[in-house]
């Protein structure tokens, strides 16, 4: 009779043990699945925020040039992309339009069209000519 309650303990204590352990583990499984979707949230945003730098680098209105209808936005196959389009007034009657597609997709291909675009943007504004415009961004800087 000892042995058999021996033997039950025993095995009572070697359940608790399973039991504690599969707790903790599944306690350690919940935590990591709301660190990840505490990441993935986190990554969404940074995501949206990327997005929204993008679009201000679009034009915000139309040019208007009498007699000219123009129109354009730019859809990204993902949430950010690298494409790009603009438009350069020459004067109150011509403008040069940009258009740019960074090669690949996403979140790397939208930090370069953001930086081209606002390297572009700056040096537009040292003459309005797209060739030199370019001729210059591909020169980059001066060195002295």
């Amino acid at each position: 009779m000892d042995a058999r309650i021996g033997h039950n303990l025993t095995a009572l204590v070697g359940f608790v043990f399973v039991v504690a352990i599969i707790q903790r583990y599944a306690a350690q499984r919940n935590a990591l699945a709301r660190e990840v979707r505490n990441q993935r949230d986190d990554l969404l945003h940074d995501v949206e925020l990327a997005a929204q730098v993008q679009r201000m680098f679009l034009p915000g209105s139309q040019p208007s040039i009498p007699g000219l209808d123009v129109a354009g936005m730019m859809q990204p196959a993902r949430v950010v992309g690298g494409d790009f389009y603009g438009y350069i007034p020459v004067d109150a009657h011509r403008m040069q339009v940009v258009v740019a597609d960074v090669s690949g997709k996403g979140v790397s291909a939208a930090l370069l069209m953001s930086a081209t675009a606002a390297a572009l943007q700056f040096q537009s504004n040292q003459g309005p000519d797209v060739q030199q415009t370019i001729a210059r961004l591909y020169a980059g800087p001066r060195r002295k």
